[in-house]
Formats: structure tokens, sequence, C-alpha cells
């Protein structure tokens, strides 16, 4: 054998030993009944490939003789090896499948053979040790190898999971980035953004510098938002897009959970602050408050080099509800923490609030830069997007000379907006003779404003009144509406009676596209935020369904109601869709205005600077173009009381409940839902006659268009009205029809209460109305309760005004305070005590208290209101105990110092069926908790407090013993051992040592090393204690015989 072929020979055997040992493992954990063979034969193994590895190193050392003699034992260790692997082996499928399909098969040896291959894999090992003088090595492998490494590779799956669940939590509802930042980098055209990118020392510098903060700024349609799109791939590089077209991404809570979720994301490890967060927000049944998102991103940012943040579009984050200056605050806060790896890029246009706040950057940061996206390398830019334009197929008729000249005049024309430029282009695109090209590029519009003028007064006249009303529908809805809900909603006049009519229909709604130019709207696919398209719902409800006789009646199969889902039926196939790039083409999309599995197409403005030109006061003073400017009041009401007319026009056609409802109002789903939106927005504002005599019309409990209201609006993702979340945006889908009884029972006054129209809520309310007959609700419960659930405080005054009752049990729920409490209301709460709250008051004693509910949630500032005001520290509930106990479930220490100095009973006994006048009860003292739950840092408080060590509940025994049963800390144990000075545990020693005797078997049986570890440790604690104890009592007892028999005089 020639020294090369040996060492192949050896690394062949070794890589065949490797893969039977790895199937080993996966059979390991699959097959129960055969461990301790498998052990065996991957002991065996392992111990071969030690061998096996060292010839490897000395193979090319060893003489000739040697190799000859290596030869009959490597051929032997090799067959055994195959025909290990042959029964080891299962279909040529993937590996995954592969793993999977071993975890279920029978083990393929019986124990004589698995013997039989030990015994002949030893051999030939042997053969091999002696030949290479390995013979003084110690081969036995360990039973705890091939423990520790599935231990190891279950912990890391547990790890992947934990940090899924949590950016799965931190993720849910929210918009994902990636499909802005996607279609941008696709409009993006190469080369473009180079100044910045290449020959920048400002963004190199930002690149590079500790807590660095770069401010791209420039005019509209400049081109920024491509630009910081265009960044190159950096290691950990987060972006938003705050966007004028959806609410969602105008939250800044959102681009803090987004930014989060994507950190974790790139992150080893999920810090243990996340995981916490995510236990206190119900194992992630409640979303995030903003506090708790600003906590996550400082901890999440951590442990990196280098986090580079980037936020687009500040300027398109609205100042209405204080979002801009939430954001800015926000940006200020997060340079503050002086992260030297955080790096923050954003862009915006030079906006007056975002100047001001940006200019004390100057002072307070030592790495601000601010790059204006302007002058000769914007127009290069420019000039670059210009020649791929005019490249493309749409302009392959022109002479390369008339491309030029078009290059040239456009960029030098541009002042720096893209926007403009590709206006320019597309309305030369248009025609087709070469003088008129020319002639047309010396006339073009030389601003954005010109250009829109230009087009809308393009709109036939016949048209106006559509496009009119379209516009203002595109510029405030609640959410981007589809062409087929567009269509219906331009037909509205609430002005007239009925207010649409069937022949007002269009006959396509694509004809929209038509009547409105693409310089000002365009089709976008959105990502649908739910699973169902409409081919799911005719796969679950046959379309033979939709017309049956059934659908005529009220549906009560719940297999049918379940089935409702986002239900669209305008269909676009093969029609003309501007694309994100302001092209046109031809898209063919298989369902009804879904561009796409998980898209949906929808109607939005072709750029930001559309809706600004419409809302500019310019366009008040435009007299060339009457009639178009867009008051955002005036607009809100409009929309708004179209939608109840609507609402009530269907009311009027006497519609069963149905699916099929969907299909006959397109925009139904819609007003149901987005008419409190839009009345919300004239709170605080004049309102008119008509749209309070429409509201008022509408607010009649028990009529049909109220019911109908209350059938279809979607609480759950609506309101979340309870735990005062009120809804930033509406959901894009549609409901399950409610049928039950509850959703007719919602009374107006109700509603208005907690949905914050106090404007209206007055108006009902002197009509007269006794709140006391006024039904109550599992939802909401009376209308205090709901104004409570909505923090409607302005609500609270006006009902408590009218006689409401303030310490009123609210239907099925528990009292107004509580639920304030819950919500961490601090004003509320204020509110509700000013007026006489009882700060006790609850359903029953099994029932939490507000202070103990405030403990639950650790918060410190409503704990101290709520004593200020007298409230109980020591009262108990069933479940939670005392605040005290409860404080300690969590292990919060400041609390538990807090409730300790305002006079907790430490001592105090809690749980299920406990007397607080004996020492009894389920769980026992604080101590007991603290001990149960391992919390070393509080049993050592409650120990220097003077907490009785040996006091116990009537089930679970004293501190003691629940520390050693849960087997959580060993200090724990150790610190309570320590401090036990006497032993009074004789009735339950043995109880005690038999249960942790029996944990210390069953671990053993299932490989819990970590878990037998800390067991076996705690029975040694215990066993020199005890040891020490009887030392300590047998000198007591020698030391009292000696006093009892004096020494002989």
């Amino acid at each position: 054998m020639e020294p090369l072929s040996g060492a192949a020979s050896v690394i062949a055997v070794l890589q065949l030993a490797t893969a039977v040992g790895s199937a080993l493992k996966d059979y390991y954990e699959g097959v129960r009944d055969a461990r301790e063979d498998i052990r065996k034969l991957y002991g065996s193994i392992k111990g071969l490939e030690g061998i096996l590895q060292r010839l490897k190193d000395v193979a090319k050392d060893l003489n000739d003789e040697t190799h000859l003699l290596l030869t009959q034992p490597l051929e032997g260790v090799r067959a055994e090896l195959n025909d290990l692997m042959g029964k080891l082996q299962v279909s040529e499928a993937s590996e995954t499948r592969a793993r999977r399909a071993l975890q279920s098969l029978a083990w393929p040896f019986k124990k004589k053979d698995a013997e039989k291959s030990v015994n002949s894999i030893e051999k030939h090992k042997s053969s091999l040790s002696l030949l290479v003088g390995l013979e003084s090595l110690h081969l036995g492998f360990e039973q705890s190898d091939i423990t520790a490494d599935i231990r190891a590779d279950i912990r890391l799956a547990r790890l992947h999971r934990d940090r899924r669940r949590i950016v799965g939590w931190l993720s849910e509802g929210i918009p994902n980035p990636s499909q802005d930042h996607n279609v941008a980098r696709e409009r993006h055209e190469e080369t473009t953004g180079s100044w910045l990118i290449n020959d920048s020392n400002d963004y190199l510098g930002w690149l590079t510098a500790p807590n660095s903060f770069l401010w791209l700024n420039g005019g509209a349609g400049a081109g920024k938002s491509i630009l910081c799109k265009y960044l190159p791939a950096l290691k950990v590089s987060i972006i938003w897009y705050f966007t004028f077209r959806d609410v969602e991404k105008q939250d800044v809570s959102n681009c803090l959970r987004s930014l989060i979720a994507d950190i974790c994301s790139n992150r080893r490890d999920t810090p243990q602050f996340l995981q916490k967060e995510y236990e206190r927000a119900n194992v992630g049944q409640q979303k995030p408050t903003l506090k708790s998102c600003i906590a996550m991103l400082k901890e999440v940012i951590a442990g990196f080099d280098n986090v580079y943040i980037v936020l687009d579009a500040l300027d398109e984050c609205p100042k209405v509800e204080e979002k801009r200056h939430k954001l800015l605050d926000l940006l200020h806060d997060v340079c503050h923490w002086n992260l030297s790896s955080l790096h923050i890029l954003v862009t915006s246009r030079r906006e007056s609030d975002i100047v001001e706040s940006f200019t004390s950057f100057t002072e307070e940061l030592d790495h601000f830069t601010s790059i204006i996206a302007a002058g000769p390398q914007v127009e290069d830019d420019i000039k670059k997007y210009l020649q791929h334009q005019l490249q493309s197929s749409l302009f392959k008729k022109w002479k390369k000379s008339l491309k030029r000249d078009v290059e040239i005049a456009l960029a030098s024309k541009a002042d720096g907006m893209f926007r403009l430029v590709a206006l320019q282009l597309e309305a030369l695109s248009k025609l087709r003779a070469e003088p008129k090209i020319r002639s047309a590029m010396e006339n073009l519009p030389k601003t954005l404003d010109a250009f829109y003028d230009r087009i809308i007064l393009e709109i036939p006249e016949e048209d106006q009144e559509y496009a009119n009303r379209a516009l203002q529908w595109i510029a405030f809805a609640a959410r981007p509406l589809s062409l087929k809900e567009l269509a219906e909603a331009v037909i509205i006049s609430p002005e007239h009676e009925p207010c649409l009519r069937d022949e007002d229909r269009l006959m396509d709604s694509e004809d929209l596209l038509h009547i409105i130019p693409s310089g000002l709207i365009r089709t976008v696919g959105v990502e649908l935020r739910y699973s169902d398209t409409i081919e799911e719902i005719f796969d679950n409800t046959s379309r033979q369904e939709v017309t049956s006789e059934e659908d005529s009646n009220e549906l009560s199969d719940s297999r049918v109601i379940e089935s409702v889902g986002s239900y669209d039926t305008e269909s676009v196939g093969g029609s003309d869709i501007e694309s994100e790039d302001g092209s046109r083409s031809h898209g063919s999309f298989t369902s009804a205005g879904y561009a796409g599995h998980g898209t949906k197409l929808v109607v939005e403005f072709a750029h930001f600077s559309v809706k600004e030109y419409l809302m500019s006061l310019r366009m008040l003073e435009n007299r060339s173009v009457p009639g178009v400017f867009l008051n955002e009041l005036s607009v809100h009401e409009a929309i708004g009381r179209s939608c109840i007319s609507y609402i009530m026009y269907v009311a009027s056609q006497d519609p069963a409940i149905t699916k099929r409802i969907f299909l006959d109002f397109p925009l139904i789903y819609y007003t149901a839902n987005a008419w409190q939106y839009h009345l919300l927005k004239l709170e605080g504002h004049h309102w008119s006659p008509s749209i309070e005599k429409t509201a008022l019309d509408f607010l009649k409990y028990g009529s049909l268009a109220w019911n109908i209201w209350a059938n279809l609006c979607d609480f759950a993702s609506y309101g979340e009205i309870r735990g005062n979340r009120r809804y930033r945006s509406l959901p894009s889908r549609h409901p399950q029809i409610s049928h039950r009884k509850e959703a007719t029972q919602i009374h107006p006054i109700t509603w208005l209460s907690a949905s914050g129209l106090n404007y209206l809520l007055q108006k009902l309310l002197d009509e007269k109305l006794d709140l006391a007959s006024i039904p109550k609700t599992k939802r909401l419960g009376n209308p205090l309760y709901a104004a409570v659930c909505g923090g409607n405080k302005k609500a609270v005054e006006i009902l408590r005004d009218r006689g409401a009752d303030i310490n009123q049990k609210s239907g099925n729920f528990t009292y107004a305070l509580i639920e304030a409490t819950w919500n961490e209301d601090f004003d509320m709460m204020l509110l509700l005590l000013r007026h006489g709250a009882e700060v006790d008051r609850r359903r029953d004693n099994n029932d939490m208290t507000a202070l103990i509910m405030a403990s639950f949630l650790h918060n410190i500032h409503i704990v101290r209101l709520l004593l200020q005001e007298g409230a109980d520290i020591n009262a108990q509930s069933g479940c939670y105990g005392t605040a005290l106990s409860t404080a300690l479930w969590d292990g919060r220490t400041e609390m538990i110092r807090i409730l300790l100095q305002e006079g907790a009973d430490i001592n105090a006994q809690w749980g299920e069926c406990a007397d607080i006048n004996t020492q009894g009860g389920e769980c026992g003292t604080a101590l007991c908790v603290a001990a149960m739950y391992g919390n070393i840092e509080n049993v050592r408080i409650l120990l220097q407090e003077g907490a009785d060590i040996y006091a116990r509940g009537s089930s679970r025994g004293p501190a003691l013993q629940q520390a050693v049963k849960e087997c959580v800390v060993e200090d724990a144990v150790e610190v309570l051992l320590d401090a036990s000075v006497d032993n009074r545990y004789q009735d339950i020693w043995d109880t005690m040592c038999d249960d942790l005797q029996e944990k210390i078997q069953a671990w053993e049986s299932e490989d819990h090393y970590g878990e037998l570890k800390r067991a076996k440790n705690i029975q040694k604690m215990l066993d020199q204690w005890l040891e020490k104890q009887e030392s300590k009592n047998k000198v007591d007892v020698e030391e009292s015989e000696h006093e009892a028999d004096p020494l002989p005089a």
C-alpha cells in the first residue's frame, strides 16, 4: 500500500465511521427500547474514530511494512461499518425526511447482533492500535458522551424554538418592510447613488464612527428612498419605511417591533429580557407596549460590533396624534443611549419640525451628519435613469439623437426631482412624431404642481365628479381600497335618497383607471395580513353554495360562517396595472383583485407629492383647477356620512346577513368598520347639521341598519377595546359573520362610550335615556365600563354627570377601577377615584383587588397610588394571594421591597382555600413562594425582614420542602438550610427526601443531566445538614447529662 493510498483509505473509513455514529444518534432520539445497545455501538465507533484520526495524522510517516499490515484491519472495519450503515439507512429521501423517518423506525438489530458488531469493531480497533503504538490509549467511551451530544442538540433546538416564538410575537400583524425594499431595489438603476456610497466621506464616516447619525434630506421626488435602499449589504442592517399609504407603517410601535424582530433574528442568542417581556405579555398573547419596545430595542442591540438602522421618509409619519413628535423624541432617546455599535440613517424632506429636532444633534452628538440629495451628483443620477428608460422597448423607434437631446433637456431642468422627470418622460412617450416631441419638450411643466395641474385639467368634465370623489377616498380612507370598493364609493351621494342607484355603477371597476390619469394614482399589490384568499373561501364553501337557496336565510352552520374571509370579487385579469416604478403593464391576476397568493390589488396615489399637492393652500388659490382642493376635516365628514348612508341603504334592501352580502355590496365591510374612524376626526370640531342628522338617524337601537352594523363590525380586529388598545387602522379582510345575540345587544350609547365619539354620545343622552335600562353585553359591559375599556375619560365624565354608578359591576366583567388598573391607565384611575370608586371593591374574595392586579402587572406607580388611597395591602385573592405573594410570582425585587416597607404581612398565608386567620392554605407564605420559584435574592430579603422559615401551607409544607420539591435552584435550598437553626422538619423530612429520590430516579432514566446534577447536590446538602444537626443534638444531650450529673467532690 502506497503512503498516499493508505492515508486515503484511513480517511474513507473515518468518514464512514462518522456517518454511522450520526445515524446512531438519530436512532437514540427515536428508539427508547434499545438505548443500551446504541450506547455500546456508539461508544465503540467513537473510539474507532479516535484511532483513525491518529492514523490519519501519522499515515505518511509509517513504513511500508506497517502500511501492508494496515490493509487487513482497515478492510475488515470498513466491511463491518458498511454492513451497519446498510441496516441503519432508510430510503433515498432528503436528509430531513430521513431523520424524521428514523424517529419512527424500529431498532434493526437483535441484542446478540449488536454485541457481535461491537466485538468485531473492538477486535479491529485493537489491531489498529497495536500497529501504531496506541495500545496504551484508553478507548473506553463514557456513556455521558452520547448523552451530552444529544443534550446539546436538544438545548440548541429549544433555543431556536423560543427565538422563533418571540420573533413571531414581535412580527405578528405588522407590515413586512421587505416588500417596499424589494420594489425600490428593482427601481434602482445601476451605478446611480455611487456619489453617496463610494465618494462621500460623510457616508463612509457614518459607517465606522461610534453612535453615528446620518440625515439624508432633500425635496419631494428627489430619490432619497431609492438611495437609502441601495445601501450595500451590511452585516446587521435593519430598515423600516414610513409611508403615507399605510397607517400601519406610520406607527412607531410597529416600527420598533419590526426592528427588534429583525435584529433578534441576527443574534446567536435571545436576550433574557426579551424572554421575560414575552412571558409578561401573557406568553405572547398581548402586544408589547411602546415602553417595552424601547427597552427591548436597547437590549437586543447590545452584543453586536455594528448595527445599522435605516428609517426612510420620516416626513411621511404624520403629525396627527403627535406620531411624528413621538418618533423624533424616540430618535433623541436612542441616540442618547450612546451605544458605540449603533449607526442610524434617516431620510426626509426638510420640514420645519424635523429640521428643528435635528439641529440639536449638532451639539449633542459627536458624529451627526446631514447630506442634501441635490446638486450635480443627483443630476448625474437622473441622466443614468433616463438613459436606462430610453433604452426600453417603449422608445425603440426613437432616434439616438432624439434620445440624447431628451436626456440632456430633462436632466438639466429636473431640479433634482426624479418624480418630475418620470412624469415628463411619460408625457413624451405618448407622442408619435419627432417634431411634436421636440416641441412638447420645450413646453413641459417645470414643476410638479404645474404637471399635476395639467393632468387634472385633462380629466373630461363628465368624469370630474367621479374623479374628485375617488381622490377624496384615496387620500383619507382608513386603509387602501380595492378597485371594486373604490368604484362603489364614488357613486354614493349622501344628500340624495336613496344614496346610490344601480344604474350609476360603472360597468367595469377598471374604468376608474381610465377616468383618473396614471400620473395621479396607481394600483399595487399589498401583502394581506390574513391568510384567507378568495380561492380558499371557495375551496371551503363551493361557488354553488353562494347562489343556493340556503343563502337567502341566515347562516347558522358554523362551518359556513367561519369560511368567510377576505372577500373581494372584482376581476382585474388582463388589465393595465401601474407598477411601483410608474410604468403600466398587463397583469394576469387569477383571483378577483388578488395579485398572486397573499397579495391584493389596491388603489393609492402614485407619489406622496400628489396628496401634498391636493391638500396644499396653493390648490385653494389655484383658480385654473377649481373644486379639487382637499380639506381633511371636510373630506372625513363627507366619507363618514357616505359610510353611514351606505349602511342604511344596504339595510333598506333587507339583505340576509350571510356571506352573500359582501358580493352584493362590495363596500359594506369597509363602511361597517370605518364610519367611526372618520367621525372621530371631527371630535373637537364643528359638526354640520347634515352629518349630525345622518349619524343620529343611524344610531337607533334595534333598527335594521344598527343590527347589520353590529353583525358585520369586526370587533376583534377593529376595536381591541378591552385592554385600551384603540384601533390604529382597519383590517383588510372580511369578518366572520356574527349571529350571536350579543352583537345586536350592543347599544349605541355603549359603543359611543367605548369608541370616543363624545359629541354624538352627548346628543343621544340629551334624549333623556335611562342609563340603567341599557343592556349590558359580555364584550363591553355597561356604558361606563365600556368608556374605561376604551380609555375615554371624557365619556366617563359625561356618564358620571348623567348619574352613572362608578361602583356598579358590569355584566360578566368586574368593576371600572379594576379594568382601568388592568389597562394601566393611571389618569383614568385618578378620575375614577376622584368620583368615589371603592379602592378594594371586587366581585368576590377569589377575585383580584386593584392592588393585587397592579402588583401582578409590576406597576409601581399604580401600587403607590392605590396604597395612598387606602387599599388593603393584605387583601387576598383565591389564586394569586396577596399583593406581596403576587409580586413574588415573577420575582420583582423592587415591588417586593415597596410592599414590605408599606406594611405587607410577610407571614400571611395565601392560596386556594386559604384561611387568612390561620396558618393554612394551598401555597403557604411569601417565603414559600420565593422558595418554590427559586429566587435566591427574594428569599434572602424575606428572611432579613423576619419571615417565619418554618411556617407551612396545609399541603405543600414549609419553604424548605417547597424548594426541595421544585428542585429549581440549589442556592435557595442552601440559604434556607443555613437559616434553619434547629430541626423542626422531623414530620416531613422522610417525605421530602423520598420525593427528591423519586426525581433523581426519574431524571436518571430520562437523561436529564442538568436537573439530575442539581438534585444530587441538593440531596448532598440535606444529608450534610442532617448530619450536622445530629452531631449538634448529640453534643446538646451530653451537655445536658453532664449538668444533671455533676462531678463528685
